[in-house]
C-alpha cells in the first residue's frame, strides 16, 4: 500500500459517516437548503459556480446567509465566470449591480472572489472541508440541474479542496467592480449570447 494512501486511511476522522442524497432540481428551488448550509459553516466555504446564477447568488436568503458567514468570521473563496450573470434589465438594474460582487468588495478580507479565464466544468459548494453540494456537469443557465450532497465527506471534499485550491492560483480576484464591469450579463442578454454561439 503506497504512503499517500495509507496516511489518508490514519486522517480519516474517527466516526466517519457519510450520508448522499441525490436530486434533480430546477435552479433556485433548493435555496433554502443551500442557505442552511452556508448557516452551519464554522471556518470556510469554497465555491466554484459558472455564472453565479441570479435565481441562487441574487437571492436576499443567500444574500443574507453569506454576510452572516462572514460576520462570524467564516472565509468564503468563491470562483465563477469568465460570464456572470445579473438580476433584473436595463430598466430595473441599469448599473449591473450584483450584490454578491458588492459583498466580496467590501468584505475582501473574508471573500476572495476569482473571476475565471473559462467555465468551470465542476461547480459545487464545499463547506468545512466536509460537507459537499455538487451539480453533475451542465450547460449554462441549464434551467434543471443534477445535484448530489455528501453530508461527512473525506474523499470527495479533499478532491475538490485541491481541486478549487489548484483551479485559482491562476484566476484574477475581484478586488473592485471595474476587474468584473465587462463579464455581466442580464439573464436573457447571456442567453441570447450563449444561443448565437451554439
Amino acid at each position: 500500500m503506497s504512503l499517500g494512501i495509507l496516511l489518508l486511511l490514519l486522517l480519516m476522522p474517527v466516526g466517519y459517516n457519510q450520508k448522499v442524497r441525490k436530486m434533480i432540481i430546477h435552479v433556485g428551488e433548493n435555496v433554502g437548503n443551500i442557505a442552511e448550509r452556508i448557516n452551519s459553516a464554522t471556518k470556510e466555504i469554497k465555491i466554484v459556480s459558472g455564472e453565479a446564477h441570479n435565481k441562487v447568488y441574487d437571492n436576499p436568503i443567500i444574500l443574507e446567509a453569506i454576510r452572516k458567514a462572514i460576520d462570524r468570521g467564516v472565509k468564503i473563496m468563491m470562483i465563477c465566470g469568465p460570464n456572470i450573470v445579473v438580476d433584473g434589465d436595463m430598466d430595473s438594474n441599469p448599473k449591473k449591480i450584483k450584490p454578491l460582487i458588492e459583498i466580496a468588495i467590501e468584505k475582501k478580507d473574508n471573500f476572495e472572489f476569482y473571476l475565471s479565464d473559462r467555465r468551470q466544468r465542476e461547480h459545487f459548494m464545499l463547506i468545512d472541508k466536509k460537507h459537499v453540494y455538487k451539480e453533475a456537469p451542465h450547460e449554462q443557465l441549464a434551467p434543471i440541474r443534477q445535484s448530489t450532497e455528501i453530508e461527512n465527506s473525506f474523499w470527495e471534499a479533499n478532491r475538490l479542496e485541491l481541486n478549487f485550491d489548484e483551479s485559482k492560483k491562476g484566476f484574477t480576484r475581484i478586488i473592485t467592480k471595474d476587474c468584473v464591469v465587462d463579464h455581466l450579463y442580464y439573464y436573457d442578454e447571456l442567453k441570447s449570447k450563449a444561443t448565437a454561439l451554439s
